[in-house]
């Protein structure tokens, strides 16, 4: 909702989920917003803001490439030509889905930027622009607005949000305004498209929600939403039963979190939190369809990160490629102007590790209460407000073992960013020893030479109070590749 100037992701090989990877950034467009993946893969239907003076969000195709641009939103005459966006391609490829503003309505347009949503219906238009059809119509009042409509994957069903209380930014709940998700069966095989079957679900009450399609087997809706929490900044991301709205799953328990996306093939999410940013924006994650195995994928808001260029940022909604070697999303730099850019971005080749083992004690000497579980990184936050059910203890200690794997031939350097106790071994050898002072990050490194495909045996301990809210994290970086908490592709639980 909120963050929504999209990045084109392309990945250069077949994508090794939930595995961080190396990257390379290309500028794309230097202004843009809501992008789809057509089903051929060969096009990108996204929005940009227009000329002066009303600069109204306009709809534009263009090749994957970035080639052969056009604005498609001022070919048919029957769009009110005010803004328009948030576009999703039918899997037929035969419509465009989108949100339009209507042609008239009391106050200004800016509550009707696609993905705020006020005074916005929903309507398709055919892949040749000569016909559009508006599917809802919502009343013109400020209380109403719709956002974010996504096609499910057998075409056969749309999901979108629907607000019916407008934002109090005094009360901390209804921030954001109050929603409701709604769900219709789509009929544009029979003449005039429409939504029939309409259905509305409040899981939560009177709350935020925010839906961002269906899973992939159309089985269940994504949404995030902070309802059960005392304000916004601690939305959560849900699924629910596509069919009756009950059985709410939720995958996130931690900070701030949007724009939830599950690939086309059903092996991985990938969503928008702000933990562990450094910058106080928003970063990309991935994690299993059931919430689990949770890695950071970018590092838009750390400082240092070649992706980092000088002030925070904010990712936003994502699209896959119909192969899902490739998706696209988004980085905002401006909530204040709702402005950001378009990139290209592809993903080097990784390795194929799984993780490490993490023992879990409930004492800080190793020896109370031994928990075991499979870590996708050492890159954790604990105590309030981040919580983690494996550490339930207000003293505890951690110990991961395994083997790490380098890409390259050459000299790396090896980081610990921790605010307590922690000791790194690389075979058997003692390289990092550290002690942070009270409520004080700390920075150790070292050097060490390693060679590309070779496992070297790694032990990392580490120990502090829950109340201190703890954090831990263990980064590399050499002259090929740029700074980062070490992946999951390139950590092993076994040699």
């Amino acid at each position: 909702m909120k963050y929504r100037i999209f990045i084109l992701l392309i990945f250069s090989g077949i994508i090794n989920r939930l595995n961080g990877q190396d990257i390379k950034v290309i500028m794309f467009r230097s202004q843009g917003e809501g992008v789809s993946w057509s089903p051929d893969g060969k096009q990108i239907v996204y929005d940009t803001k227009g000329a002066k003076p009303n600069e109204y969000y306009e709809m534009h195709i263009a090749d994957t490439n970035g080639l052969h641009d056009t604005c498609i939103s001022v070919l048919n005459p029957d769009i009110p030509h005010r803004h328009t966006g948030s576009p999703d391609w039918h899997p037929s490829g035969k419509y465009i889905m989108f949100v339009a503003e209507q042609a008239q309505h009391p106050g200004g347009s800016t509550g009707a930027i696609p993905g705020l949503g006020t005074y916005t219906d929903i309507w398709v238009m055919t892949r040749d622009y000569k016909h559009a059809y508006k599917l809802t119509n919502i009343p013109g009042d400020n209380d109403y607005g719709i956002i974010g409509p996504r096609f499910s994957h057998d075409g056969k069903h749309v999901v979108w949000v629907e607000r019916k209380k407008a934002p109090d930014v005094v009360n901390m709940k209804q921030f954001f305004g109050y929603w409701v998700i709604k769900t219709a069966d789509f009929v544009g095989d029979s003449g005039i498209p429409k939504l029939e079957n309409e259905k509305t679900f409040e899981p939560g009450g009177d709350a935020f929600y925010e839906t961002y399609g269906f899973t992939a087997d159309d089985k269940r809706i994504i949404f995030c939403s902070d309802m059960n929490v005392s304000a916004w900044w601690s939305s959560g991301i849900f699924t629910i039963d596509a069919a009756n709205g009950n059985d709410v799953k939720q995958l996130t328990t931690n900070d701030y979190n949007e724009h939830a996306v599950c690939s086309p093939d059903g092996k991985c999410i990938v969503w928008m939190s702000n933990t562990m940013a450094t910058e106080a924006g928003t970063d990309w994650w991935m994690m299993r369809t059931d919430g689990s195995y949770k890695q950071r994928l970018t590092y838009f808001n750390e400082p240092g990160n070649p992706e980092y260029t000088g002030h925070k940022k904010w990712t936003g909604l994502t699209s896959f490629s119909p192969d899902c070697k490739r998706f696209i999303g988004g980085v905002q730099y401006s909530l204040l102007k709702q402005e950001g850019s378009i990139y290209m971005v592809d993903f080097l080749p990784s390795g194929n590790g799984n993780g490490l083992e993490g023992e879990y004690y409930d004492d800080e000497n190793f020896t109370l209460n031994k928990k075991i579980r499979i870590d996708p990184a050492v890159n954790y936050r604990w105590g309030p407000p981040w919580h983690d059910t494996i550490v339930t203890a207000k003293t505890y200690s951690v110990r991961w073992t395994g083997y790490i794997e380098p890409l390259y031939s050459e000299t790396y350097t090896l980081y610990t960013h921790a605010d307590k106790n922690i000791s790194v071994w690389i075979n058997d050898t003692l390289v990092i020893s550290s002690t942070a002072s009270k409520n004080k990050f700390d920075e150790e490194s070292v050097k060490i030479n390693l060679q590309a495909g070779k496992k070297y045996k790694l032990k990392v301990e580490y120990h502090n109070k829950i109340e201190n809210k703890a954090t831990v994290t263990l980064y590399w970086d050499s002259p090929h590749q740029y700074k980062q908490a070490i992946p999951a592709s390139q950590l092993y639980t076994d040699k």
